[in-house]
């Protein structure tokens, strides 16, 4: 059997060497692609520190592994809102990754690696229990705030857009990426399809994070969903975007709408200014809405959908038929604070403080 050796391709791990062009595309398919950059990020630091220790990056020592491990736990450098925060030392998230990233790549060079050695679970557990911190969550989007959000955006290409961003995300439950690799009618050089008829909005995923083969499609019937189906046309017309053409596009300081797909990481920052400009319209001071904006990320608007929906009673199931998870757990887990608002036992009289 033909090794795989893994390569850099614009920051991606990609294997080659002793497979034809085409499996060497279906084996770099394998792994998403913000997977294959996250894997390819965390590689070049372990070969980093191997060429500074005079170690061996592959194969690799489990011990120093975990040594390496340990070290970025506690000097590692930290940013975004843990930097914030004052935390020191990487999150747990971020080394389990490095962790998976050389196990990846052993295996795709059919070397053996030991990911469940004793000397690395007792260092993650260990880091684990001694780093402990609060899990970081977005805060729902609402549909009630989502509404007063989108109904005060105006005529500009910014505004057009960002309504139909914000609809597109919340009524179809869809991840940042997701949004970003829409195309119209029919596949172009994205993930997925926006189409609709008469009765509904269709958004067909062909490539997704729970793939398993089959496309994932979620559907949004024109009634009771207003707000959302008019501000998604709306952009289209105004866009002129054509079959196998990018939804979302990227927008030119002039107002100049581009033939670029809109990038998924610039989809925090949109959510976020759309909401601090809500607040801010109702008064409250600029720095307390910036700072309540921040609460909200890309990851929002799936997380409003699947709250909302369980506060109006929706089941887990129907809310799954939506976002398309696999796990009854993840989505309870998104539901979970819904149901316990609307099950409190503090609700039954007697039981609550409540006035008489």
């Amino acid at each position: 059997m033909n090794s795989i050796v893994v390569t850099y391709n614009n920051g991606q791990v990609a294997p080659h060497s002793g497979l034809s062009e085409s499996a060497r595309a279906f084996a770099a398919a394998s792994l998403a692609e913000n997977t294959r950059r996250a894997y390819a990020a965390q590689w070049r630091l372990w070969t980093a520190h191997c060429q500074a220790g005079g170690l061996s990056p592959l194969p690799a020592d489990t011990t120093a592994v975990a040594n390496w491990i340990a070290q970025r736990a506690t000097e590692g450098d930290v940013g975004g809102k843990r930097r914030k925060a004052g935390a020191r030392g990487q999150a747990i998230a971020t080394l389990r990754t490095a962790l998976a990233a050389i196990g990846a790549i052993h295996q795709a060079n059919n070397v053996a690696f030991d990911a469940g050695a004793a000397e690395l679970r007792m260092v993650l557990k260990g880091i684990r229990r001694e780093k402990a911190e609060k899990i970081a969550k977005a805060a729902p989007l609402r549909a009630g705030l989502l509404i007063e959000v989108i109904a005060a955006l105006g005529d500009t290409p910014f505004e057009v857009r960002d309504a139909a961003l914000l609809s597109l995300g919340y009524a179809f439950a869809r991840r940042r990426s997701e949004l970003a690799g829409l195309d119209l009618d029919r596949l172009g050089d994205g993930d997925g399809v926006l189409s609709s008829d008469a009765h509904a909005l269709t958004v067909t995923l062909i490539r997704h994070k729970t793939q398993a083969g089959e496309p994932l499609v979620s559907t949004v019937p024109r009634d009771g969903s207003e707000v959302a189906v008019r501000a998604i046309e709306r952009w289209i017309a105004l866009a002129g975007v054509k079959p196998g053409e990018p939804v979302l596009r990227r927008i030119l300081k002039g107002g100049k709408i581009a033939a670029e797909r809109l990038h998924p990481q610039s989809i925090t920052g949109i959510i976020q200014r759309r909401v601090a400009e809500h607040f801010e319209r109702k008064g409250v001071p600029a720095a307390v809405a910036r700072r309540e904006a921040e609460l909200y990320s890309g990851h929002s608007l799936r997380h409003g959908f699947c709250t909302t929906a369980a506060e109006a009673g929706a089941s887990v199931q129907a809310i799954m038929s939506v976002t398309g998870h696999k796990s009854v757990p993840i989505v309870m887990g998104y539901t979970a604070a819904a149901n316990r608002a609307r099950i409190s036992p503090h609700r039954i009289k007697g039981v609550g403080l409540a006035e008489t």
